[in-house]
């Protein structure tokens, strides 16, 4: 018997497809009615291998939505939604579609010239190995001519991890956003609001149609959703306000677009705010390319003359995730369990001082707080007790209290920061020198709050809590740090014989940088001596001095026109006596005596009366403070650099500073034989406490200096000097005789 074998060939066909009926089937029922193009659409069907990748003639009615979201040379693109949707597989290896589906069509640069040419252009595209395209559309109501239909552009973006699309449930591009789908359904919502300028909605349209983010999409924010409106700077490029925001900031939660409610936020105005819709696009596109900080949208203000705004947030750069996330905005804190777009509104409610000058004074700081514990408050006089008078001077009287709710800290727990106070915390309180209304003969909260802002300003480096206001003497006081170990001539008058040499260097770096913030920021303290110099010590008693008296503070190019100031005579510069305006250099002259007194310990002019004759003495240069057998001689010469008659020759604050910080450098370096190091140490050798001086220690709190009296006397005495003006200061040398009356 001869078996039969029978060889079977099994041909694996594509998956619901046959290559010989569904291509004839394809080109059958339709027309575009153009018959190159239905035979180019043709060609490529009776050459499909796979149902899903059948080129088709898509009818324009079932593109809807269409945007135009770019426009280059190389083609126009828009975004669509096709009703008929993508051929796919179904379930059973059925032949199907997907549900209405966001798709992107292209305008060929050729498209709108010919026919030919577009079919030539198709082709070319079709060629390429990358390109899928679902077919060919026209727009028979306008000139947009023939285009090709091709799935959406961000299909790559597409991950699992980001949700489903509402829309046709493919995968999202970014967390519960679908760049395809979700800019259509964003700028789609213009018909729910309008900014009123067809400019405005287009420019907002434009960055929605290209927002990546759900979080990132720009809005129109009508002005009546913000609420707290508060200035909080003013620049000449700027005004920045603060504000919340009723319907808050785009949010993702739980894989959901969501909103977060009663959100802080802050509106700049441009400098062409006030100008027309144009402009203002042209600076804020400016802006958004230059900025880093996250923008949510424009608004205006009809009500008033702002204009256009930008909305966002001015903080975004300095967020930390160390921080910990604000309770309000749900965002990253700018510090320390502190935002600084939502908190400093919270911390203007809920108190008052009894009086509209000095709350808005306090908010206005209170608003522009950058940390949890660097907050300006009104503080209950009855939260204070234990005053004791500590210090009386020309300016002010100072006492010391204990402050029951004590200053704002941060604890740790759990590797997390907390807000807290320091209860029954020591502070200092200080009278503020008022000059009275000349008309009810009375001081009032304006004249306090003129010291107090100048005092803020000018940027002392001890801590300022607040203002309190006594309630028997009705004084407005000022609550700041409180220095445990008094002034430096107190502290220099118990503790000289103790400190080294590098002690003294490491008080003047601190005092030295101390005079190069208040230089820094334009100012010019105007009164510097050692009673005004403040030590503080902490626990690990490291010592810490701070520049006081701030009402003396003016800016460089401030000028008064009496002819008396303020101050400590021995520490008053030659020009200033006088006559001539204070300046910075005039501080630094003060700086020299305190460095010549922090070597012999010795109070400047001790038995001699603080007049005119003692003006024209240090005028003359007759009189300069000592220097302690043994001090160095590069300490010699940097001090007298700083005395130097002639202003224009004293070395700046931060050369000073920086010779200073480098001396202790080389003493704590581990060179021994380095010679700067050397003659330090050996100074040491010579430090003694200093003769017991007696004198009258009112002699040494500020007084009114007559300058006109002082220059007066100098011309009667002929002083010995040679005048040249530069800037409007006097610079005086004791080589040459002179007449100052001649001038």
């Amino acid at each position: 018997m001869i078996a039969n074998y029978f060889i079977y060939i099994i041909v694996k066909s594509p998956v619901a497809w046959c290559n010989k009926c569904d291509p004839k089937k394809a080109i059958q029922g339709w027309s575009s009615g153009n018959e190159d193009i239905d035979n180019c659409i043709k060609e490529f069907q009776l050459k499909a291998i796979e149902y899903e990748n059948v080129i088709e003639w898509i009818q324009f009615n079932k593109l809807t939505n269409l945007q135009k979201i770019r426009e280059n040379r190389d083609e126009v693109l828009f975004i669509a939604t096709w009703e008929t949707g993508f051929r796919k597989i179904g379930p059973n290896n059925v032949q199907s579609r997907s549900e209405s589906c966001s798709v992107n069509i292209k305008a060929l640069p050729g498209s709108q010239i010919s026919t030919s040419n577009f079919i030539k252009e198709f082709k070319a595209l079709m060629q390429s190995n990358n390109n899928i395209i679902y077919g060919i559309t026209k727009d028979g109501a306008t000139s947009k001519g023939y285009m090709i239909v091709v799935p959406d552009e961000f299909s790559s973006k597409r991950n699992k991890s980001y949700g489903q699309c509402e829309h046709f449930k493919h995968y999202n591009t970014s967390l519960a956003w679908c760049q395809s789908c979700d800019i259509w359904k964003t700028t789609q919502e213009l018909t729910k609001w309008t900014s009123g300028d067809k400019y405005i909605n287009n420019c907002i349209k434009e960055f929605q149609l290209n927002a990546t983010e759900y979080e990132k999409v720009i809005e129109w924010i009508p002005f009546n959703r913000l609420t707290n409106l508060q200035k909080i700077s003013e620049k000449e490029s700027e005004i920045l306000f603060m504000a919340t925001w009723l319907d808050g900031i785009r949010k993702v939660e739980n894989d959901k677009q969501s909103r977060t409610e009663l959100c802080g936020v802050n509106l700049k105005k441009l400098p062409s705010s006030q100008m027309d819709a144009l402009e203002f696009i042209k600076e804020f596109k400016n802006h958004m390319q230059l900025n880093c900080n996250t923008v949510y949208g424009i608004t205006k203000d009809d009500a008033t003359s702002n204009g256009f705004m930008i909305v966002l947030d001015e903080f975004s750069s300095i967020r930390n995730e160390s921080y910990g996330i604000c309770e309000s905005c749900k965002q990253y804190n700018t510090s320390e369990v502190w935002c600084q777009s939502c908190d400093p509104w919270k911390t203007t409610q809920g108190w008052t001082s009894g009086d509209e000058n000095i709350d808005d004074c306090i908010k206005d700081f209170q608003l522009k707080a950058t940390a949890y514990d660097k907050i300006i408050e009104w503080i209950p006089f009855d939260r204070l007790q234990n005053l004791q008078e500590i210090g009386r001077g020309g300016f002010s009287k100072v006492y010391s209290a204990d402050w029951l709710d004590g200053k704002r800290i941060l604890n740790i727990e759990d590797d997390k920061y907390e807000r807290s106070r320091q209860p029954l915390f020591s502070v200092a309180l200080k009278t503020l020198k008022l000059s009275p209304n000349p008309q009810t003969n009375s001081t009032n909260s304006f004249e306090f709050l003129r010291k107090f802002k100048n005092l803020i300003q000018c940027g002392p480096e001890l801590e300022i809590y607040g203002i309190t206001k006594d309630a028997k003497s009705e004084e407005y006081l000022m609550v700041h740090q409180y220095a445990n170990s008094g002034n430096l001539h107190e502290f220099l008058s118990k503790y000289f014989k103790e400190l080294k040499w590098l002690d003294k260097l490491k008080l003047l770096v601190d005092i030295t940088k101390g005079l190069m913030q208040i230089h820094g920021n334009g100012n010019i303290h105007n009164n510097m001596h050692r009673g005004n110099i403040l030590i503080d010590q902490d626990l690990q008693h490291n010592l810490k001095p701070y520049i006081s008296d701030p009402e003396t503070f003016r800016g460089k190019d401030e000028h008064d026109s009496k002819s008396e100031i303020y101050g400590v005579m021995p520490y008053v510069a030659p020009e200033v006596l006088l006559g001539e305006q204070p300046t910075q250099a005039a501080d630094i002259y003060s700086l020299g005596i305190i460095m010549a007194e922090m070597s012999s310990g010795k109070r400047s002019c001790v038995g001699h009366p603080f007049d005119e004759n003692l003006a024209i003495e240090i005028i003359n240069k007759n009189w300069l403070p000592e220097f302690a057998k043994g001090t160095p001689d590069l300490y010699i010469e940097l001090a007298n650099q700083c005395m130097n008659s002639d202003p224009q020759k004293r070395p700046i604050a931060k050369d000073v500073y920086d010779k200073l910080n480098e001396w202790c450098n080389e003493i704590t370096g581990s060179d021994d034989t380095n010679n700067i190091k050397k003659k330090f140490l050996n100074a040491n050798k010579f430090t003694r406490a200093p003769i017991y001086q007696k004198y009258e220690k009112s002699k040494y709190t500020s007084k009114l200096i007559d300058t006109k009296k002082i220059k007066d006397r100098a011309s009667s005495k002929k002083i010995e000097v040679e005048i040249s003006f530069d800037n409007n200061l006097l610079v005086l040398d004791p080589r040459y005789y002179t007449n100052m009356g001649e001038y």
